[in-house]
């Protein structure tokens, strides 16, 4: 079908339709000399789903993201949430604001009785909020979803994925905001790389049995080796440390694995293998062959690297690290 038509069944403009073309969220077909754009139903389909997503300030490429990968929608969706909710907490906030300075301020006022009447007034910002059901559903979302693709979600299970997020409200921690802060403060290139190669480690991961051990082992040791030869990959593991590479793992061995363990299967196998692959590799620090790893982690990283908590996950992020920094 011409554009003429395509205007017609998605209720976007010509103009509109050119620009999602350009910025390759739909790419119908072209015939005659003139390159006429002939629109399938499947474009169709398309850009009425991407109207749909742009009247909930999804910018575009969030959009290209979220279609090209709908296993991340509830990770956009959440964090378009939190904006929305943010939002309306700052209008209140200004609404109360502007309330308070109108009873304070005279019919006929002088510059000092405008600067008497002035409103305190605080920023609103995430590092003083208290973790809510929003919060706890993007991080959720974000790290435990993708185990979710091989589980019915029955009723018991949706009982389970529930308390899974009011779980994370009642242990919540400063690490835990600083968590959610930073998985707020992606933009949507950004997203999409860390979702999609934190999805794939999964996989791979959750595939591995015994006899695949051994070679993952030693791709951690090289990953972690070049790693440290890198003098920028270096300084930015220290400065992400706090805010993403020791929370997530702490997220990812809380308590709550427990119950992850029951709902996903899936999780169940990346579990055992993590664990059992990163008790090898620190195994293998304690060693004399080891050893000289062991000391360059050490003098580079220094606090930034605690090997003996959370099954020593932080092995496995600085070896991923590597892969999508």
């Amino acid at each position: 079908m011409r554009i003429s038509e395509a205007m017609e069944r998605t209720g976007l403009s010509r103009k509109a339709i050119h620009y999602y073309i350009e910025q390759g969220l739909v790419s119908p077909k072209t015939e005659g000399e003139n390159a006429y754009f002939d629109f399938s139903e499947a474009d169709i389909e398309t850009l009425c789903a991407v109207r749909r997503l742009r009247e909930l300030d999804l910018s575009v490429p969030e959009v290209k993201n979220l279609l090209e990968h709908p296993d991340a929608a509830r990770y956009y969706i959440v964090r378009r949430q939190k904006d929305v909710s943010r939002q309306k907490k700052r209008l209140e906030r200004q609404e109360h604001a502007m309330s308070v300075f109108l009873e304070k301020l005279p019919m006929t006022a002088t510059r000092a009785d405008l600067l008497a009447a002035l409103p305190e007034t605080a920023p609103l910002g995430a590092a003083d909020e208290a973790l809510d059901m929003v919060d706890a559903y993007l991080l959720a979302s974000f790290f435990w979803g993708m185990f979710m693709h091989d589980a019915e979600m029955t009723e018991y299970r949706r009982f389970l994925w529930d308390r899974l997020q009011r779980g994370i409200i009642v242990s919540q921690t400063p690490e835990t905001a600083r968590l959610r802060d930073y998985l707020y403060a992606l933009n949507a290139e950004q997203t999409l790389q860390v979702f999609v190669l934190h999805s794939s480690i999964v996989d791979r991961i959750a595939a591995l049995d015994r006899d695949g051990y051994a070679a993952f082992e030693a791709e951690m040791v090289l990953g972690i080796r070049e790693m440290l030869k890198r003098p920028n990959s270096v300084l930015l593991w220290k400065k992400l440390y706090p805010d993403l590479a020791r929370p997530s793992t702490a997220f990812f061995d809380s308590g709550a694995s427990a119950l992850l363990r029951e709902l996903s299967p899936r999780f169940a196998s990346y579990q055992t293998n993590i664990n059992a692959c990163c008790a090898s590799v620190r195994h293998f620090l304690d060693t004399p062959e080891g050893a000289p790893l062991f000391t360059e982690l050490h003098e580079k990283l220094g606090s930034c690297l605690d090997l003996d908590s959370h099954h020593s996950g932080e092995l496995a992020a600085l070896y991923s690290f590597e892969l999508w920094k």
